[in-house]
């Protein structure tokens, strides 16, 4: 089925204790997160997984935590962090299975837990997880290899950016004066403001993170004290800064203990509180990513994953210069995946051009394929390929395509590094 006749979006909140789905179908939009009770909020599925060594079969989330406490099978947790560690992961005695492959094996279980939902009808999955490290994309990459040969569109993002998506898919009354975000969990305390600069077009928008070491651990024994911090944290928020909205998330904003620190917020914004933000958003971005809304044209999210600079290539064409853009500034370093073919000049040298912001500037990088062989001007055809492995690297890879019968291809491949931030 071709993308553009697939009919669902899905955004996955990947944590290493608990993970959530949600999905939205392209004719209606509306974001729905899986609840285990019918019209409730019963999202968490459990990341763990155990081998039944009785029927030979792998059971993950609920379905594990369940048969491990009936037949006494040990539990295999923090699965993201054991696959980004890398290594095996033992049961049933002595048998092991990859850390990749078995939380590829716990993605796909959480794509079949909405039994309405199928991978073939499936144009975009977002997965979000707290912090997108360096390691991440290509574990991923690894875990996910069959969906994406299903699935088109395929994207990782932080929390912080499904934050944005959420934030900016709502009515514009709930965050044209800011967003601010409260996200509360057993070992974290962090607040998150998401921050709007309309003076480019497309406009960009960051958020700006603080964390209250003081809120942890929370005890249930001195909910007054926790009260009266969170309440002048809040306070202080409000000082020189508005919000159309104000998100509570966590599992520590389920109890009924910041009744003073409620009330002043509703009285400064509107204000939500739940435990599906994330999963949400990622839906959003999922849509979005999909074409099915223009939010990614209008607004550009920028954070450390994002490149600073665009990079093109210098050509010629009939004797005039042409500056060909390859790589557009705020793209994810790790879905930086650009191919384009050019015709090289007797010099056997080719020129990337990286343009930064106003303080960076822009600055050329000179390619030299000396290792092709000698040739008339433009008689070497090149495919170039652009990928990064790192949020400052940028990796070239040219390859020798010839020209025609006349100069038979060598098909003799290089690759370059090249430092983004010099």
């Amino acid at each position: 089925m071709k993308n553009n006749e697939k009919n669902t979006a899905i955004g996955i909140d990947l944590g290493d204790e608990l993970s959530q789905i949600s999905y939205c179908r392209r004719n209606e939009m509306k974001v729905i997160t899986y609840s285990y009770e019918k019209d409730g909020e019963d999202f968490e599925i459990p990341t763990v997984a155990c081998y039944n060594a009785e029927d030979g079969r792998w059971y993950y989330g609920r379905e594990a935590v369940e048969i491990s406490g009936e037949k006494g099978i040990p539990l295999i947790g923090n699965l993201l962090k054991r696959a980004i560690e890398g290594g095996k992961n033992y049961y049933n005695g002595t048998e092991s299975i990859d850390s990749v492959k078995l939380l590829g094996m716990f993605i796909l279980y959480c794509l079949s837990v909405p039994h309405e939902l199928s991978v073939y009808d499936t144009a975009s999955i977002v997965i979000t997880v707290n912090e997108v490290t360096s390691e991440l994309p290509q574990v991923l990459d690894r875990a996910l290899y069959r969906i994406k040969e299903e699935v088109d569109s395929v994207h990782y993002m932080g929390h912080a950016e499904s934050f944005f998506y959420y934030a900016m898919s709502q009515p514009i009354e709930l965050w044209q004066r800011g967003v601010l975000l409260f996200d509360y969990k057993k070992k974290s305390f962090k607040r998150e403001r998401l921050l709007i600069n309309s003076h480019y077009s497309p406009a960009t928008v960051r958020t700006e993170e603080k964390s209250f070491d003081e809120m942890i651990p929370f005890r249930e024994d001195d909910e007054e004290r926790y009260d009266n911090i969170f309440r002048e944290i809040v306070e202080n928020e409000f000082v020189s800064n508005s919000a159309s909205a104000v998100y509570l998330t966590g599992q520590m904003f389920r109890g009924r203990w910041a009744d003073k620190t409620f009330r002043f917020l509703c009285s400064k914004s509107r204000v939500f509180v739940g435990q599906n933000l994330y999963t949400k958003g990622a839906c959003f971005a999922a849509s979005d990513l999909a074409g099915w809304t223009r939010l990614g044209s209008r607004y550009i999210f920028m954070d450390e994953t994002r490149l600073k600079s665009s990079i093109s290539v210098r050509a010629m064409d009939g004797g005039k210069e042409l500056v060909i853009p390859l790589v557009s500034a705020g793209l994810s370093w790790y879905d930086v995946n650009a191919s384009a073919e050019f015709m090289l000049s007797s010099d056997r040298r080719m020129e990337l051009v990286i343009c930064g912001d106003e303080e960076t500037g822009e600055r050329n990088a000179l390619i030299r394929c000396d290792w092709i062989p000698e040739r008339p001007d433009r008689a070497s055809r090149i495919l170039l390929h652009l990928t990064c492995p790192a949020e400052d690297k940028l990796k070239v890879e040219i390859t020798d395509l010839g020209f025609g019968e006349i100069f038979c291809p060598t098909t003799l491949t290089k690759e370059e590094i090249v430092n983004l931030e010099d």
